[in-house]
């Protein structure tokens, strides 16, 4: 199967889970020269930056900090201050970075990830 309709179906999912929580999604996939975030969201004052990551059924929590790189972190950070200094009009007093993992029959949101 082709890993990017795999991730869109990861993506879907992680969106779907959000939504159901009373989030508001904002954008997905939002890229700059800098990276891309996969899924951008807000409820209530506070603005999520989420990375979606499929897992294999077999991993467990310990592993999923291993899955995201300090490069790729430092990417979507600086992705995310780009997105925050653009021309919106609302204001978030908190901003919070999820890594989101989903496997065949599971999910996991790890709020406030990095």
């Amino acid at each position: 199967m082709d890993t990017s309709f795999i991730g869109r179906l990861c993506e879907d999912r992680a969106a779907s889970f959000y939504t159901r929580h009373g989030y508001k999604i904002l954008r997905r996939n939002y890229r700059t020269s800098e990276g891309e975030i996969d899924i951008i969201l807000k409820k209530d004052d506070t603005i999520v930056f989420a990375e979606v990551k499929s897992v294999p059924p077999y991993w467990s929590s310990d592993d999923f900090s291993r899955k995201i790189s300090q490069a790729k972190v430092f990417r979507i950070k600086k992705t995310a201050s780009v997105y925050l200094a653009s021309d919106n009009n609302d204001v978030y007093h908190f901003v919070r970075f999820d890594a989101v993992f989903v496997g065949k029959d599971r999910l996991t949101c790890i709020c406030g990830a990095f």
